[in-house]
């Protein structure tokens, strides 16, 4: 079974789907322990979060 490898490329640097969510946790992360008081926007990068999750599991049935 032949695997595929899903990411792509930001300023010449390859990402995968994997690395995306990584990132994304990291930033969740460090804005939520400098206690930012910006609610909204965390929830939306963890809907973000969440979305790229799914599809990481998808990909990786």
């Amino acid at each position: 079974m032949l695997k595929m490898s899903y990411g792509y490329e930001v300023d010449g640097k390859s990402m995968t789907l994997s690395d995306s969510v990584e990132c994304m946790a990291l930033l969740i992360a460090e804005e939520y322990s400098k206690d930012e008081k910006r609610i909204e926007e965390i929830q939306q990068r963890c809907k973000i979060l969440d979305s790229l999750s799914t599809a990481l599991l998808a990909v990786k049935k």
